[in-house]
């Protein structure tokens, strides 16, 4: 019994190695992989996509927003 517990573990700790091993491999061989590119980061496309973003997002009336939270509270 107890070696079987212990068999199991090492199973599992040679397993997990395994795994670790092999992603390290393959981070060495391909590189990490970048949300951007070298180019769009050296052109500044990067910075202009997120001004974009948040010039996009709608933000709505707030004060409504808060007034539906405060009465959801108070219902509490």
């Amino acid at each position: 019994m107890k070696k079987s517990i212990i068999a199991i573990i090492v199973i599992i700790i040679l397993i997990l190695v395994a795994v670790y091993v092999i992603g390290d491999w393959r981070v060495q061989v391909d590189g990490p992989r970048p949300y951007q590119t070298s180019e769009e980061i050296q052109q500044g496309q990067g910075a202009e996509n997120l001004t974009q973003e948040v010039e996009d997002v709608d933000i709505g009336n707030l004060d409504q927003e808060f007034q539906q939270i405060d009465s959801d509270l108070n219902n509490l």
